[in-house]
């Protein structure tokens, strides 16, 4: 009789562990992604742009390219806006914390394209 209250609690003991381990796990998040290029952009801009965001938000400034004043932007793509919602935040984020920048360019970019 001690055998199958043994063997009921270790059962019972795996059905929780294994129902609990299901919760913690997170489902993938996935990014739309957009090159934008700004006029003059330099690296300390970018710093400034980068700090002034929280690491909870869905827009993500992620890289930035010197060479060409690129920035690439991951937006969460769980989100529900559409892609020209999701550049027009993009650029009233630019205005609001690089007030002197202008953007020139703001394009979509595949997940294989997203390095600059």
């Amino acid at each position: 009789m001690n055998s199958y209250k043994s063997l009921f609690g270790l059962l019972l003991f795996l059905v929780v562990s294994i129902g609990l381990k299901a919760q913690k796990d997170t489902p993938p998040t996935y990014y739309r992604y957009f090159t934008l290029e700004v006029e003059n952009l330099k690296e300390a801009d970018f710093t400034k742009l980068t700090s002034s965001r929280t690491s909870s938000s869905y827009l993500k400034f992620n890289q930035f390219c010197d060479t060409n004043s690129k920035i690439l932007v991951h937006f969460d793509a769980s989100q529900p806006k559409r892609i020209e919602e999701m550049k027009q935040e993009i650029l009233e984020t630019i205005a609001t914390e690089l007030p002197s920048k202008k953007v020139l360019t703001i394009s979509g970019t595949s997940y294989s394209e997203q390095f600059l």
